[in-house]
This record gives C-alpha cells, sequence and structure tokens, in this order.
C-alpha cells in the first residue's frame, strides 16, 4: 500500500511540476532541481547561517519568482511558516580560499509568507539525509517530505539581472516557532562552483559532503530556480511631481505611466527612453533629460473655469489618446471630471480637439497628463505595451471680466476695456447671442492680447456681442 500511495503521489507532483514549469520560464544556466533520492541532504538554513549558490543568468530581466527546495527535520512543520532574507550578491570568481564565492551584496529582501506559498513536491521512500553545519550533526533519515516554496517578488520591488553575468543567490530563514528546523535542499544538477555558507557575511566556507556520505568531500549544489520577467529594452515615463504617496503616479516604484518603446508609436517627432520616472516639480524632467521628446501636445487656446480649450496634437502612427487635467490642484487625476479625452481617436499626422474645462475648475497652476498607443484603455498610471506618455505643467486661469466699450467705424468694430492689474495678456471673445452660456457658448477671436484694444472688419448685417476676459 505504501508504494501505491508513493506512486501515486510521484505522478501527481511531476505533474504540478511540469504545470509550474509551463508558467515560470527559468531565467539560468539550468534549473538545479532537488535530489529526492538517498544522496540528498537538507542543509540547516536557519538564522544566523546564510546558504548561498552560484547562477548565471540567461535573459536580462527583473528576478519576480524563486523557487527553493527545502524539508523540515523530521517533517515537523510549524503551525507559523518562516520568513526568508533572500538576497542576491555578485560573484568573486576567485575567492581568497581557492574557490568562488558571493561578493558584494546587489539587493536584498525579507520574504514573509504573504510573498510565497509552499506545497509538497515529492515524497520520499527512504528518507534523505539531515545536515546541521553548526553542531556537525549528520543523520539518516532526518525526512521524508520535500517541500518547495515558490517565492513571488513585486515588479517594484524586484531586481533586475544582466544576461551573461553570474550572481550567486543566499538565503536565510526566521523561524517564528521555536523546535521546528528548515534546511535547503541539495542538488545533482552541478554548475560551476559549490555552495558555501557563513555566519557572519564576511567569510564565506566551502559547503561540502561530510562523512559518511559516499560522495564526502565532494562539493554540495543547492536546488533553487530563477525566473521572472525580461525587462523590456525601453521604456518612456512621465516627469508629473510624485514626491509623496498619494500624488500623480510618475515613478516605477508607484506603478507611474510607462511604455514600452517600439519605435513607432509616440507623440511629436522625439521620443527617449528612461529607467524610471523623472518626476520634477515643474514636469521637466523628461524634457531636461537627453532630449526634449515631449513635442506632441500644443495647447492653442488658454484654460478657464467654465470654458473649452483647443489642442494641436500629432501622432506617428493611427492610436488612441487618453488624457487627465488636475482641475481642483489636488496632485492627483482620481476626481470624476478629471479625464478630458476618453480613447479619442488620433490619425498619423496633426490633430486638433477640444475638451471643456468645468466651471469648479481651481485657478492655478496644475498638471495635465496625455497617454497615446495603438489600442487605447489606458488609465492614468500601469505599463503600456507601446507608445508614449507626455507630462505637462499647465495653467488654469482665473476668470476676470473688464469693462468692455465697443464702438464701429466704417467697416471695423473697435473692442477696448479696462486695464485689469497683473494681467498677463486677455482674451477676446464674441457670439450673436448675448445669453449664450460663458465661456463654452462664445467663439474665441483672439488670444494672447498685451494691450487693452483689439479690432476686426465686419460685413453684413449680423449682430455680434463681445467680452474680454483678463488671463492672470
Amino acid at each position: 500500500m505504501k508504494q501505491t500511495t508513493f506512486f501515486v503521489l510521484t505522478i501527481f507532483f511531476i505533474l504540478t511540476t511540469i504545470l509550474h514549469a509551463e508558467k515560470q520560464e527559468c531565467k539560468m544556466h539550468f534549473p538545479q532541481n532537488p535530489d529526492s533520492m538517498t544522496t540528498g541532504i537538507d542543509v540547516f538554513t536557519c538564522s544566523p547561517l546564510f546558504l548561498a549558490d552560484d547562477f548565471k543568468c540567461t535573459e536580462t530581466g527583473l528576478i519576480t519568482d524563486i523557487t527553493i527546495w527545502t524539508s523540515w527535520f523530521d517533517d515537523w512543520l510549524p503551525d507559523n511558516q518562516p520568513n526568508f532574507n533572500i538576497s542576491i550578491w555578485s560573484d568573486n570568481p576567485e575567492g581568497p580560499n581557492g574557490y568562488s564565492q558571493p561578493y558584494q551584496e546587489e539587493w536584498s529582501m525579507l520574504i514573509i509568507p504573504d510573498n510565497y506559498y509552499y506545497e509538497i513536491y515529492e515524497e520520499t521512500y527512504e528518507g534523505e539525509w539531515w545536515f546541521n553545519i553548526t553542531t556537525g550533526e549528520f543523520y539518516f533519515p532526518g525526512d521524508y517530505i520535500i517541500w518547495q516554496y515558490n517565492i513571488s517578488i513585486p515588479e517594484s520591488l524586484a531586481f533586475e539581472q544582466q544576461n551573461g553575468t553570474i550572481y550567486w543567490l543566499c538565503v536565510q530563514a526566521e523561524l517564528i516557532d521555536p523546535g521546528p528546523a528548515i534546511g535547503w535542499k541539495t542538488s545533482i544538477d552541478h554548475w560551476n562552483d559549490g555552495a558555501v555558507w557563513t555566519d557572519t557575511l564576511a567569510y564565506w566556507n566551502e559547503l561540502i559532503y561530510p562523512s559518511p556520505h559516499q560522495w564526502v568531500g565532494g562539493s554540495m549544489d543547492l536546488a533553487f530556480v530563477i525566473s521572472g520577467n525580461p525587462s523590456p529594452d525601453e521604456l518612456d515615463f512621465g516627469d508629473a511631481p510624485d514626491t509623496v504617496a498619494g500624488m500623480f503616479p510618475t515613478l516605477l516604484a508607484n506603478d507611474g505611466a510607462r511604455h514600452i518603446l517600439d519605435g513607432q508609436t509616440y507623440l511629436g517627432t522625439l521620443i527617449d527612453a528612461e529607467t524610471d520616472g523623472l518626476q520634477s516639480t515643474d514636469a521637466l524632467g523628461d524634457d531636461n533629460d537627453n532630449f526634449d521628446d515631449e513635442d506632441g501636445v500644443t495647447f492653442m487656446s488658454c484654460m478657464v473655469p467654465g470654458g473649452t480649450t483647443e489642442i494641436l496634437l500629432t501622432a506617428s502612427i493611427d492610436g488612441f489618446l487618453n488624457a487627465w487635467v488636475d482641475f481642483n490642484c489636488d496632485y492627483d487625476w482620481d476626481d470624476s471630471d478629471e479625464q478630458i479625452l476618453n480613447d479619442a481617436t488620433l490619425f498619423a499626422g496633426t490633430n486638433t480637439l477640444t475638451f471643456d474645462i468645468p466651471a469648479s475648475a481651481v485657478p492655478g497652476t496644475s498638471f495635465a497628463r496625455f497617454r497615446f498607443n495603438m489600442i487605447g484603455g489606458l488609465s492614468y498610471d500601469g505599463l503600456a505595451t507601446d507608445g508614449e506618455v507626455e507630462d505637462y505643467m499647465v495653467v488654469i486661469y482665473e476668470l476676470i471680466e473688464p469693462v468692455v466699450s465697443i464702438f464701429e467705424s466704417s467697416d471695423t468694430m473697435y473692442v477696448t476695456w479696462d486695464s485689469v492689474p497683473c494681467a498677463t495678456s486677455y482674451i477676446v471673445y464674441s457670439s450673436t447671442d448675448p445669453y449664450v452660456t460663458f465661456p463654452s457658448g462664445w467663439t474665441v477671436e483672439a488670444t494672447g492680447i498685451t494691450g487693452t484694444s483689439w479690432c476686426e472688419k465686419v460685413s453684413g448685417l449680423t449682430k455680434k456681442f463681445y467680452k474680454v476676459v483678463a488671463v492672470k
């Protein structure tokens, strides 16, 4: 009966492993699978000990998944699973003791149980060795069950490994429940030099098979797999301010807006890549880095509460535009009226679009985000597989109407108005109906006027009414 149970369990967990392997592509020289024979050893890896083994990266990208195989001494599984101190080290190929070893810590993270899941990998029939380096105790059988721990690391916290580089994976378990002890499983899939251990992180000892093991004196390897997502060759980020939690999401750590550059989908005529968002107080971080590639959007008229603004957009190919303006100046784009364009169609070349400014818009300095891609459906944060993001500092102008005087001479209509203190310019509006909603129902006749008068040629009998708005 025991043999039948073993047979069924083995098939089940082989299938489980195959299914898992389909989801997680190996990003190292090859998987170092656990030695489930009687030659396998579980090496005590609890604090203060650290165990480490080397691997060669085979694809540049983020390490978001680490699988290790372990066993619990005497198969005593604790009520509370441990934390793991996981770190990635650079390689010292010629260590002081004649074997390669970790050199400098490149990345580390405390992995709590919420960051991993564990499952039985295999139940062995004859058992395996248990080796406690600190006490020298070497038992057989020390346990029968092999456990697989699958550690997930968020992209924003992950380490980016480089293709062809040798690294070391270092592991230490922090036990929560006193009593149980966990060991890292050995592997017969040997690569490069063997594993090492330390209790100080200053002096690394070679991990070798002890007596009376049949491979006494030989170097051990440990069972693990490195996997994760390949890094895009290039990413374009925004540059709106992102200095405290809850502000515009620009930085990678805050799931900032970012686009994989495909070489054909962008706004304007220029685009460059960044490794992270270049947040700045004036949204010019990207413009001032490398070259000014935020050249796809031009505001053709001022933004005033209750008005309509015209923008000129240049697209490299046909696609869709999503855009937001922070109308209440609270440093986010979360409010219901702040998405100004939702999957607006852009054609290759120059496009003219308009959007409305709510009457409740707060005058002052604010920020806008424009995201262009081929399929649309974008939010103001997150990853897009193509396209570009451009952020702009914008001004919502206070609506001040000076007293206007109008007189006609021959075929010319003259409009004059009182000077408004601190006004930088004026906007002239006209309408054939003085009762239509202002300013959304009125036509912009002229912007950027610095004086206090304006005129236009008129013809016919159509009567026009005029209003002037001061821009402050």
